[in-house]
């Protein structure tokens, strides 16, 4: 096949055949028989798991939610209460491909605390902050030392003296090496509130309280956070009493922090019996604020992404992850190898359900028409990802009957890495419009100017990414787009 050279008053184009569906002002690559096609992703045929389950052998039963969170490359930290006691407890576990080996679960503090515990990780410190509230000594904070499996912990701080159990979202900012703590307490309206938190050696001590803007001034009974390290700013997502999922973009200063204006996210029966029924993550690629939830009336998993623009949150349109009643739990991170979004819904009966995603701009597209069963896990569970094996370990809270604190019984992953069409040479430019397989395609190579972009600032350089999107950072080959001339253009390798 020949290409037809065109000249164009804002530089040139070809014309090839696409080999498959292309859409619209997207980057192109020839292939080595002179079709083209949209740069993109390759799909994995499906997941791989564990078949046998790796449990915590000590015998402190745990019933409710637990929380997770990855320390350095191939160790975990997790947290949850105490069944009989409803201790605050914690331990941790290294992990080596599927093989866990975990230290003795540690009570944080005897004292009963409420259902939902935070938990971070302060890289710079290479620390843990545990977060959890109690009814008689208020909101509660320790910075717990992870050498291996075993857990030190140091100074217990109390954040606020109210007394509540209500529920506990510590978040890192990594751009002012600070903790957010959120919390609610009651009395004045029930409302909700956020300290800041500097750890120093085995210490944190906390700033002022801010109220948290709800919509309609209700309160969040179940909480989760994440940090969006392109903006600097900690979002906060919350179920309301009145039936409503918001979110909140919070911005650190020193010791103080201020939020934005609450944007609602949708309307739905979010109130689970053990934790709750949504989760956060942050798509580092793409600077995007992942939120996966379920509406009970309406029997649905929901996935939808944000994007941060100064003190407010805007989300694109929402995608069905799963369709299934009687959910236990919702959870969903990001795999930063390939790029991708892991998503994870549990019943209240028997089984639990993964799906993952690609994300361009804010439009999430699934990779599963169905998302894919895996064992048993009726028990609220938490997605645990570690980059160094890329693996997604499950980690679910025991049983009340059984005799484990925490179980950890499967691993899921990619069946294979996502890989990409994009080499270091083999980008040629945008397509100008959208073609089905077979058509005969117009491309705007280099010189032109590609009028179909949106979200550029002028005078940028951008650099196209493994999914097809542009960034201003190069990816792994790296490939120059071009350079911004609006907001809605970009000069092809100009």
């Amino acid at each position: 096949m020949s290409f037809i050279i065109q000249a164009a008053a804002s530089g040139g184009t070809i014309t090839a055949q696409a080999s498959t569906a292309m859409t619209g002002n997207k980057p192109v690559i020839v292939n080595a028989n002179g079709t083209v096609d949209e740069v993109g992703l390759v799909v994995p045929a499906g997941f791989t798991q564990s078949a046998t389950a790796t449990t915590n052998p000590t015998a402190n039963s745990n019933a409710g939610n637990c929380n997770a969170i990855s320390v350095g490359s191939n160790t975990f930290v997790i947290v949850g209460r105490q069944n009989t006691t409803l201790y605050p407890m914690i331990v941790a576990g290294t992990v080596s491909g599927n093989a866990f080996t975990w230290g003795t679960p540690a009570v944080i503090e005897s004292l009963a605390c409420g259902l939902q515990m935070g938990i971070a990780y302060d890289s710079v410190n290479q620390k843990v902050v545990v977060g959890y509230s109690t009814s008689g000594s208020g909101q509660r904070a320790v910075v717990a030392t992870i050498s291996g499996t075993t857990v030190s912990l140091g100074t217990i701080a109390t954040a606020d003296a109210t007394g509540s159990t209500s529920p506990v979202t510590v978040v890192y900012d990594s751009t002012n090496q600070k903790i957010a703590y959120f919390y609610g307490v009651p009395g004045g309206g029930s409302q909700n509130y956020a300290r800041v938190g500097t750890v120093s050696g085995t210490s944190i001590s906390f700033g002022s309280s801010t109220q948290i803007n709800t919509v309609g001034s209700v309160t969040y009974t179940r909480t989760r956070g994440t940090f969006d390290s392109a903006n600097g700013k900690v979002i906060l997502v919350g179920a309301e009493t009145s039936t409503r999922i918001s979110s909140t973009v919070c911005t650190i200063s020193g010791t103080s922090i201020s939020v934005g204006t609450t944007q609602q996210i949708d309307t739905g029966n979010f109130q689970g019996t053990y934790g709750p029924l949504f989760d956060v993550c942050y798509h580092a690629a793409q600077s995007r604020v992942i939120v996966s939830y379920a509406v009970i009336g309406a029997n649905n998993n929901f996935a939808v992404a944000g994007q941060v623009s100064g003190t407010s949150i805007s989300y694109g349109s929402s995608v069905t992850v799963d369709t299934t009643q009687q959910y236990e739990s919702i959870s969903c991170c990001y795999d930063s190898v390939d790029q991708a979004i892991l998503f994870l819904c549990t019943s209240a009966s028997s089984f639990g359900k993964v799906n993952s995603a690609v994300l361009s701009g804010s439009t999430i597209t699934l990779n599963y028409a169905t998302a894919q069963s895996y064992g048993s896990a009726g028990a609220p569970s938490v997605l645990m990802y570690n980059a160094s094996s890329n693996r997604t370990y499950i980690a679910r809270t025991g049983n009340p009957t059984s005799s484990s604190f925490i179980n950890v019984p499967y691993y899921v992953t990619l069946a294979a890495a996502f890989s990409t069409n994009l080499t270091s040479e083999n980008f040629i430019g945008f397509s100008d419009g959208a073609y089905a397989a077979g058509q005969t395609a117009t491309i705007e190579i280099i010189g032109a100017v590609n009028d179909g972009q949106s979200g550029l600032t002028p005078g940028q350089s951008y650099y196209v990414q493994l999914n097809g999107t542009l960034g201003l950072s190069p990816a792994s080959p790296s490939v120059f787009a071009g350079t911004a001339f609006a907001t809605t253009k970009i000069i092809v390798k100009g």
